[in-house]
């Protein structure tokens, strides 16, 4: 008797709109070209985690920090040493 397996993969677009996610968390997770729009991280964490070509525009910053440095300070001195202005 001869034996066969069959591998079928599935791709899934999905799209969240007023989900409240708070407290949940999330353990070797892919989101590669995921899109977060109006999220609230506050008192979140990401750890572990690979950032490459990530990108954060248009956020408040207040209060967050990378390992240990606050990015409002880490923004004001590169904006400081390529002459730009702080908007």
């Amino acid at each position: 008797m001869v034996s066969t397996t069959r591998t079928t993969r599935i791709s899934l677009i999905l799209f969240f709109t007023n989900i409240n996610l708070s407290n949940a968390k999330f353990d070797d997770v892919k989101l590669s070209g995921v899109e977060f729009h109006n999220i609230a991280f506050t008192d979140g964490s990401i750890r572990n985690a690979c950032l490459g070509n990530l990108t954060i525009e248009d956020a408040a910053y207040d209060g967050m920090c990378i390992e240990g440095i606050p990015v409002t300070e880490l923004l004001r001195v590169y904006r400081e040493h390529n002459g730009q202005n702080n908007s």
